[in-house]
């Protein structure tokens, strides 16, 4: 039997319980047997990574992988026949004294094995240092580690993922080993997923924060390979409507839509790794909520009304909570529209219904979707004035043969330049649901339809939807409570589709880029669209 030094190709750093940390003049030996598991460690350190016992390696100069090319003190390479197994250790991982070591430790997340935490050390003083990433399905990036450490989220599951940190001090540059990490999915937790037509055409090449509904209420970041990237389960609410990454990217925030029991849910605050950190409650938050710039919190609550007989009537407000917990209520649609209006269609008393909030940090406007009133309201925040209202008799704006009724009940909308897009649900007798672009001028108050998408065979939601211009011209439609979301191009025609099992439901959606990429746009905010 012999000794070698052992790489295994780019350095995978099994662990097994073992950490691998390096001694003064020598590393340490320890046989490794299988990559990093969740909430373990793997370490990886300059020279040498990790030796064995090899049957038949008694000849000079066998390796496994690039082997290294260690230097005697004198300066000499070290050759020579490997005769004793303390003699091939010393010669094949001594460090040259005073030369700095980077060390590199990294933990998967126990919760979701998509995030892992990266610290590395050895150095006291450093100008920069980079983490470089390469993911075995192609991806990769570097990004800034001079802080010392870094969370990588989102990453690719059942891939392995290899990290290398360059930190440079005083003109020099010194480099870690490369450690490998094996990701895995979240096995039979979700729904399966499975994407069809051009997949790297999805979102533009981004990311999508949604939520899985139900079975179980789920916020999750998908790809447009159907891959769920990253996810956490609500636990003890009913159905999440929306999901968002946080202003600051270390948590996602995900709440709950209107069913009786979730009125006490909020917005709950998930940590990267997946473990709930807090929640922010006001009682009757529902559908859907924006972050704004600050890190206040804006959703939609119920706003109730006594009509007589014992009985109220749920209209809706727009409320902010601030960093510090202040509330504060900035429109009530009970002061703004007539309680006269109302759509029959609608069971029970949920006179408003609104289910889709959006804000404008340059004009500091919300928008937010009436489905009961079969409206869209523009609402400035200073003032809480109602700037304008699409939809109901009291509409400030008609199609051109004077019908005020714009949108037969939507969902979530985005505004495009010259007008508006938004999902339609339509009318149950339909069984038809769309993406409708309505183009119209704040001036001359007429709107006009410039673009349609209905999928053949068509799908009807009841329920939720969503839709989003994509940079390249494309146009994202969720058909949430038909497990689908499709890409079109600017002629309608699709170029991809994901599709969830039986059962499957999917949320509201924001855009995020991947790991290492450059931030996803905000979608246009319609500046010209205010009084």
């Amino acid at each position: 039997m012999g000794w070698r030094c052992e790489r295994r190709g780019p350095g995978i750093l099994p662990v097994e319980g073992e950490r691998h940390r390096p001694r003064r003049g020598f590393r340490a030996w320890r046989r490794w047997t299988s990559p990093p598991q969740p909430g373990q460690r793997g370490v990886g350190v300059g020279g040498c990574r990790a030796l064995r016992p090899v049957q038949g390696a008694g000849r000079a100069g066998s390796f496994r992988g690039a082997p290294p090319s260690p230097r005697l003190p004198g300066g000499g390479a070290a050759v020579g026949r490997v005769l004793l197994p303390s003699l091939s250790l010393l010669l094949a991982c001594r460090t040259p004294a005073g030369v700095p070591e980077v060390q590199l430790e990294v933990t998967l997340s126990a919760r979701v094995p998509t995030t892992a935490t990266v610290r590395w050390s050895g150095l006291r003083e450093v100008d920069e240092a980079t983490l470089s990433v390469t993911v075995s399905d192609g991806e990769s990036w570097e990004q800034d580690i001079t802080r010392g450490d870094a969370t990588l989220w989102a990453l690719p599951p059942d891939e392995e993922v290899t990290l290398v940190v360059t930190a440079r001090s005083g003109g020099d540059s010194f480099t870690s080993e490369p450690v490998v990490v094996a990701t895995r999915g979240p096995g039979g937790l979700l729904h399966t997923l499975e994407a069809t037509g051009d997949t790297d055409r999805a979102f533009d090449g981004d990311l999508v924060v949604t939520t899985t509904v139900v079975s179980p209420p789920a916020a999750v970041v998908i790809d447009g390979r159907g891959r769920y990237r990253w996810w956490a389960e609500s636990e003890g609410v009913e159905q999440l409507s929306r999901a968002r990454l946080s202003r600051d990217g270390q948590h996602i925030l995900a709440m709950s839509v209107n069913l009786a029991g979730n009125e006490t849910a909020g917005i709950r605050r998930f940590s990267l790794d997946g473990s709930l950190d807090d929640h922010v409650l006001v009682n009757g938050m529902h559908h859907d909520f924006v972050e704004l710039a600050d890190g206040t919190l804006a959703a939609i609550v119920y706003s109730y009304k006594d009509i007589g007989h014992g009985m109220l009537m749920l209209g809706d407000r727009i409320v902010e909570v601030a960093p510090d917990g202040t509330e504060t209520v900035i429109w009530d649609v009970w002061d703004w529209i007539d309680s006269e209006e109302s759509d029959e269609g609608l069971i029970g008393n949920n006179w408003s219904h609104a289910n889709a909030l959006d804000f404008d940090e340059a004009t500091q406007q919300y928008t937010v979707s009436l489905l009961g009133l079969r409206a869209l309201a523009r609402i400035d925040r200073a003032t809480g004035e109602l700037v304008w209202l699409m939809g109901t008799s009291q509409s400030d704006f008609a199609w051109p043969d004077g019908e005020t009724t714009i949108l037969e009940r939507s969902h979530q909308f985005e505004y495009v330049d010259g007008g508006l897009l938004a999902f339609e649900n339509g009318v149950a007798s339909d069984r038809s649901s769309r993406a409708v672009e309505i183009a119209f001028d704040p001036d001359e108050r007429l709107v006009e339809e410039a673009w349609s998408y209905t999928p053949d065979p068509t799908l009807y939601n009841c329920c939720l939807g969503d839709v989003e211009r994509l940079p390249s011209g494309d146009t994202v439609v969720d058909f949430s409570t038909n497990g689908t979301i499709i890409q079109v191009d600017p002629g309608g025609t699709e170029v991809w589709r994901l599709s969830g099992e039986v059962g499957t439901a999917f949320g509201y959606m924001q855009r995020i880029a991947p790991p290492g990429g450059p931030a996803a746009p905000e979608p246009a905010a319609g500046r010209m669209l205010g009084r």
